[in-house]
This record gives structure tokens, sequence and C-alpha cells, in this order.
């Protein structure tokens, strides 16, 4: 009973999904004519990733720290990475920005088709040059007052627990001299594992917008030695918030 539940629910979340497209393409021809950072089409974005969770009854979203957040000034916002629906979760992070992510989602529908019109930054891993022009794409958000969000896992974590983190978001942060906006999440594993069909029906999320690492703190740092605080500070808070992913 619970997978035939569980099916029907993604029917009706592939129609929804199918049926809030239909005006995309109208308003991103808007954008390029008259919002050209496409900030309309992002806010439209934004309230959709929320709405899948807004309307699922066994859902619950619980953030703090949104007082962290200065609307006004870019940042590089990283998160812990759990699931393929941190993406649509991260939308409750209240200000615009948008996502590196690896150039293969692009290729999904809808989810892709959405992330190329609203500009987001594709990154072929494990290719130096492609690196490169992320970092270029960065310096280009930031001139234009946009933040932007990167995962330094890399890549989803297995168990649910926060990974080692890597150096590119830091070098990217310390090239544009920005700070740097943490942010804990928890639930999205326990709802969506990576490598499972389907998800929870029922499922408690929380995000906490930790204080800004701001540029003159890691002025001085090299970026692994960035990674390795911002990893222990990020884990040290999930392990409060989800303690029980800890214990072996």
């Amino acid at each position: 009973m619970k997978k035939f539940l569980v099916l029907i629910y993604l029917v009706l979340y592939i129609a929804l999904s199918c049926a809030l497209f239909i005006p995309v393409v109208p308003l991103w021809l808007v954008c390029l004519l008259c919002n050209k950072e496409i900030a309309w089409l992002n806010s439209y974005r934004f309230w959709w990733g929320r709405l899948y969770f807004n309307i699922s009854p066994g859902w619950i979203v619980q953030t703090e720290g949104m007082e962290n957040i200065d609307t006004r000034k870019p940042y590089i916002i990283i998160s812990n990475h759990q699931s393929a629906l941190d993406i649509p979760f991260s939308a409750f992070i209240r200000t615009q920005f948008n996502w590196v992510s690896k150039f293969e989602v692009l290729y999904i529908p809808i989810i892709g088709w959405l992330m190329w019109m609203c500009r987001d930054i594709p990154i072929k891993r494990g290719q130096s040059r492609s690196a490169r022009m992320m970092i270029h794409q960065v310096a280009n958000k930031v001139a234009h007052r946009r933040s932007v969000l990167l995962y330094p896992e890399g890549t989803r974590s297995s168990d649910g627990q926060v990974k080692r983190f890597k150096e590119g978001a830091f070098v990217v942060a310390k090239a544009n001299k920005i700070g740097i906006l943490p942010v804990v999440i928890d639930g999205t594993f326990d709802a969506m594992p990576k490598g499972k069909f389907g998800f929870k029906l029922k499922q408690v999320f929380r995000m906490r917008v930790l204080p800004e690492f701001t540029y003159q703190q890691m002025e001085n740092l090299s970026p692994r030695e960035i990674a390795q605080q911002l990893e222990n500070v990020i884990r040290k808070e999930h392990m409060l918030m989800a303690p029980d992913k800890y214990r072996k």
C-alpha cells in the first residue's frame, strides 16, 4: 500500500511539474527583454521548489537563522549535500542565488531546462578548463550582486553524514573576495536517499543558516584551511541536529 501511495505521489508531482513549466518559456522570454538577470524567473522557480514541500501533507519544514542573511549582498553559499531533494529544499534560503551543478543535470527534463534558462553554472568534474570557466562565471554573478550556492562535498552523502569538503568553493570565495554563508540541512537524506527509488511520505526537514564567514576571516587562510574549518563547523551543527546519523 505504501509503495502504491508513493507511486501516486510521484505521478501527481510529475503532472504538477509539467503544468508549472507551461508559463516558464513566456516568462523567460519576457525576462530576456526586460529583466536581464532573469530574477523574475528565478523567483518563480524558488516558489516552485518550496511548493513541493508546502503541499505535501506529511512533510514539515523547519528553518532557523534566516536573520543571518543580508539580502543586499552576495555570498558564496555552501551546504551539506544529502539528496536530490536538496535543490528544491534550498529554495527556502531567503535570498536569490544560482547553483553550481554537475553538467549532466542540464540533461534532466524540466529541472535541467530551468537551470539553463536561469543561467546556473554547470561544471564538468575532473576538467580543469571547466573549473576555470566556473570561477569566471561565479565572478560575473558576484559582480552583479548575485549569490551562488555550491555543495563542497562534491556529491551526495551515502549515509547522511557530512563528508570531506573539497576546496573549489573556497578558491572561488577567495578569488572573488566574498563572504561564505554556511547552511546546514537535514531530512532530505531520510526522505530520498542516494540510489533509492521513491521517498518517505512523512518527514521533518530542517535548515539552519549560520553566521557569515567573512572574507576578513579567511583572507590569510589557504582554501584547504578554510575548507577544514567550515567542514568542522557544519559537521558539528549537523551532529547536534541529527545525532543518530553519527552513532555507530
